[in-house]
């Protein structure tokens, strides 16, 4: 072997040594502060947004359908369709026969309350007093005389893609009672009107 080679083994593990490679130092780990969690609102939770009923009102709760409303004590519920609620002045066989007001929910079909409007004024081919408000945050379409059984006076409201309308019979104008009685039942549930989240 040659001596010069010979000689350089020994300092082969000093230079590996010096070659080695020296851990690059890391960083200190930043904590990131927590996200907080943002929870749905649930129907259940949402229910407390519904107006509490004081002297002379009750609360009408219908999460399903996604509404809830105030209505005169002295009127009874009645649900002849998972669809559509009465509010009628006794309780008989007949379900919504004695009704004063009634809810009815439907798919709006990408319409309008205005363009239902429309379609029922055709419908019933006479001039039917026409006006326009605001209801529960939406805009309402009021029709003031469609006929039926008895005269109506309708609110059309489209929410969430379903139509609601709620349908009001009018009174006699000859009895002022009866007047008031409509007056005070329909400024109750108009004003108190709340959406509710549901399952599209």
């Amino acid at each position: 072997m040659d001596k010069k080679l010979f000689h350089l083994i020994p300092l082969v593990p000093t230079i590996l040594m010096g070659c080695a490679l020296t851990p690059a130092s890391i960083p200190p780990t930043i904590a990131l502060p927590p996200t907080p969690a943002v929870t749905p609102l649930s129907v259940s939770s949402a229910v407390n947004a519904c107006p509490e009923p004081s002297d002379g009102m009750l609360s009408l709760i219908n999460e399903p359908m996604g509404y809830c409303l105030l209505y005169p004590d002295g009127l009874f519920r009645v649900d002849p369709f998972e669809t559509e609620v009465c509010l009628v002045l006794e309780v008989t066989a007949l379900a919504c026969h004695s009704n004063v007001a009634q809810i009815e929910v439907s798919d709006a079909a990408g319409l309008s309350a205005a363009d239902v409007a429309d379609e029922v004024m055709a419908e019933a081919e006479i001039d039917i007093p026409r006006s326009t408000t605001t209801v529960a945050g939406e805009e309402a379409i009021v029709l003031d005389g469609v006929p039926a059984q008895d005269l109506l006076r309708d609110v059309l409201i489209v929410h969430g893609g379903r139509l609601y309308r709620l349908r009001f019979v009018k009174p006699d104008p000859s009895d002022p009672s009866s007047v008031d009685r409509f007056d005070n039942l329909y400024s109750m549930i108009i004003n108190s009107l709340t959406f509710l989240p549901f399952d599209e």
